[in-house]
């Protein structure tokens, strides 16, 4: 059964990875940010500092899910605290 999660878990991810960067888009710019509904205010040091942070956060982020699926468990067993509910 783990095989078939990690798997199924890593097929899904594998395409979304696909069809993102099939899909032209454009990076991330300071203009998009400073474009953005009340960030209109921001200096340019300001909107570059942002661009950096979402950039940084994103590949924690991925760095992170990526880790997560290759370190699954699937062998946790229900634990119960009550022994009433054991017997059930």
């Amino acid at each position: 059964m783990k095989n078939i999660n990690n798997t199924t878990k890593e097929a899904k991810l594998f395409s979304l990875i696909q069809e993102r960067q099939k899909a032209k888009r454009e990076p991330l710019s300071v203009e998009k940010v400073r474009n953005t509904p009340g960030l209109e205010n921001l200096s340019a040091t300001e909107a570059e500092e942002v661009v950096s942070n979402i950039k940084m956060l994103a590949k924690l982020l991925v760095e992170t899910a990526c880790y997560e699926n290759l370190h699954s468990i699937d062998n946790q067993q229900t634990v119960y605290l009550n022994q009433q509910n054991k017997a059930a």
